[in-house]
């Protein structure tokens, strides 16, 4: 008998590696946070920075092969937008936190 979340990790990819380090990176920006040192900061940013570059990259894939108008192609286009954005501020966050450190 399976589990209700088995079906999540059945086909283990590259979207299950990039929302594990979505998820560890809010971990780590939000210990951030009560941390004293800006390195924690950095690495939280910098690990968000990979996940949602990794997240923009496959919405992007999937934008050039789905035919334009359907709901996969805007549901991709969304995302993708929301994703680069996402990337621009935290490599923001990254820098700003490596600009403390010097």
């Amino acid at each position: 008998m399976q589990g209700k979340g088995s079906g999540y990790f059945s086909r283990f990819g590259w979207k299950q590696i990039c929302d594990i380090v979505l998820v560890a990176a809010a971990i780590v920006l939000i210990v951030g946070l009560f941390a004293e040192t800006p390195v924690v900061g950095a690495v939280g940013f910098a690990m968000f920075a990979v996940g949602a570059a990794i997240s923009a990259v496959m919405r992007f894939v999937q934008l050039a092969h789905s035919p334009k108008g359907t709901p996969e192609f805007r549901n991709a286009l969304i995302i993708s937008i929301a994703m680069s954005v996402a990337f621009a501020l935290s490599v923001a966050g990254f820098i700003l936190k490596i600009s403390f450190m010097i």
